[in-house]
């Protein structure tokens, strides 16, 4: 099957690690029905120098030394072990990370999801801002993402994003003043002390409309398909000097894919537009490669998107 005709369908806003919650649902009953209500515990670590100690069905008898200042942030309903950390880092439950979410809704946004990666080491909930925003005739969607990690490898971070549908692209926002990865908060027991959420709501709202007067002006820039296919090959995925003929390949077979994707009929009213350009290059992050998760796709990948745009404008924006 041609791949164009192939690119919008069977996609969800969220993947399958989200659970879409009916309107008017609590925080706490989206935590229950995403099966997310179980907390983490931090159990200490030892170790044997007897490696055979620690095998399935040892019974023989041994010494256990304990690993100091370390610690395993393990799930309570399965026991699978979601990072290894410093005594000192202090879990975010999900219920205390994702009640963020309840001072958005008291502000104006509405809960439309909550879910997690496979293993439970990132959770979110996705909010929907109430705003409406209209670029190229076809509406985008601001969303934004509380996001929270057990792994350690963030803190609990708020990210805008806004959602194309013809595609389900995630479409990264920067909030003023804030740079490229959202806000974050620190791993504390005060975390909803940090900065007042209502307020982080309307800076999320002003910043959505300046990303669509950009969109808008993206919009109006002309950009030829062998001047994108140029961009793409050259400075998005360029071939190294010394390649392999089937990296040459994968490489030529990654623009084939960003032409077929520009010519797809759900793109036509953006084609030949820096927008359009951005659109299937950001296309090709979030569905063209299938490695990760959908919320890793769409939250993680914000500063790629951004440093793609920017230097998508300065290749091809007069």
């Amino acid at each position: 099957m041609p791949l164009g005709s192939t690119l919008a369908v069977g996609r969800t806003l969220y993947g399958g690690g989200a659970t879409q919650l009916p309107e008017g649902t609590s925080v706490a009953d989206g935590i229950s029905l995403a099966g997310l209500d179980w907390q983490v515990h931090q159990m200490p670590l030892a170790y044997s120098p007897d490696l055979d100690l620690i095998c399935d069905g040892c019974d023989h008898d041994g010494t256990l030394w304990r690993v100091e200042d370390w610690v395993a942030n393990v799930r309570s309903d399965n026991g699978f072990v979601l990072s290894v950390t410093k005594k000192s880092y202090t879990p975010v439950q999900n219920a205390a990370a994702l009640a963020l979410a309840d001072d958005l809704v008291f502000g104006g946004a509405t809960l439309d999801a909550i879910g997690s990666s496979p293993t439970g080491r990132k959770t979110f909930a996705a909010l929907k801002l109430p705003t409406h925003i209209t670029v190229a005739g076809e509406d985008l969607l601001p969303m934004l993402y509380v996001v929270n990690s057990h792994d350690g490898s963030t803190g609990l971070r708020l990210c805008l994003n806004n959602m194309r549908f013809f595609c389900t692209n995630q479409l990264p926002g920067i909030w003023r003043n804030r740079g490229a990865r959202g806000v974050s908060f620190r791993h504390t027991r005060q975390v909803r002390q940090l900065e007042p959420v209502r307020r982080l709501l309307g800076l999320a709202l002003e910043s959505a409309h300046e990303e669509a007067d950009l969109a808008q002006m993206m919009t109006a820039a002309k950009v030829s398909e062998p001047n994108f296919l140029r961009f793409v090959r050259e400075q998005l995925y360029p071939v190294p000097e010394e390649s392999t003929a089937r990296i040459r390949r994968a490489r030529e077979a990654t623009v084939d894919w960003h032409a077929e994707a520009w010519r797809a009929e759900h793109n036509s009213n953006i084609t030949g537009t820096a927008w359009g350009a951005y659109n299937v290059a950001v296309e090709y992050l979030d569905w063209g490669r299938r490695n990760g998760t959908e919320l890793r796709r769409a939250v993680d990948s914000q500063t790629s998107k951004l440093t793609l745009r920017r230097d998508l404008i300065a290749a091809l924006v007069p």
